[in-house]
C-alpha cells in the first residue's frame, strides 16, 4: 500500500508491504530515486539513504518479527525543506538504541553493522518503543535542495 501527500515541495509518503529481501531492496531503491529527484546534485545522499533504509527494513524483517509469521512492514519518507525524515515502524520487542550503538561492529562480519551505518550516514537516529508499535526515526539534512 502506498499513501502520500505533497504541499509546497514538501511531502510525506508511507509504504506498507509484506517483506521479502527483494522487496526491501526495491523500496530502498525507490527512496534513493526520490532523494535524487529532489536533490539531483547530491548523489552521495541518495546512496546513504538507500543503504540506511535497506538496513532498517532488513532489521525489522530479521529481528522484529519475534518468530511470528511475517507481518506487514511500514515506513514513511518525509521531506521538510532540506531535511529527509525516515520513520520505520515495527511491532517487535524493541531494543535500547544506546546499547546497540555502543557495540563496535566487526567490519569483517556479514551482519551487525546496520545501526552503525545509519548512525554514520544520517544526522540523527532515535528509537522509541511503544505499547503496540516501535519507531526508528532517522533524519538527514541534504544540501542543494530544489523544488520539483
Amino acid at each position: 500500500m502506498l499513501s502520500g501527500q505533497e504541499k509546497d515541495g514538501d511531502f510525506e509518503i508511507e509504504f506498507s508491504f509484506y517483506p521479502s529481501p527483494v522487496d526491501i531492496r526495491k523500496f530502498a531503491k525507490i527512496a534513493r530515486n526520490i532523494v535524487e529527484l529532489y536533490w539531483p546534485e547530491n548523489e552521495k545522499a541518495g546512496f546513504e539513504v538507500e543503504v540506511c533504509i535497506m538496513e532498517a527494513l532488513t532489521n525489522v524483517f530479521l529481528h522484529a518479527q519475534n518468530d511470528k509469521p511475517v507481518s506487514e512492514i511500514s515506513f514513511r519518507l518525509e521531506k521538510q525543506l532540506n531535511k529527509l525524515i525516515v520513520r520505520v515502524f515495527d511491532d517487535g520487542r524493541g531494543f535500547v538504541l544506546a546499547e546497540q550503538l555502543a557495540k563496535k561492529p566487526d567490519v569483517f562480519q556479514s551482519s551487525g553493522r546496520g545501526l552503525f551505518l545509519m548512525d554514520s550516514f544520517m544526522d540523527s537516529i532515535k528509537y522509541t518503543t511503544g505499547k503496540n508499535r516501535n519507531e526508528l526515526l532517522i533524519e538527514k539534512l541534504i544540501l542543494g535542495s530544489k523544488s520539483v
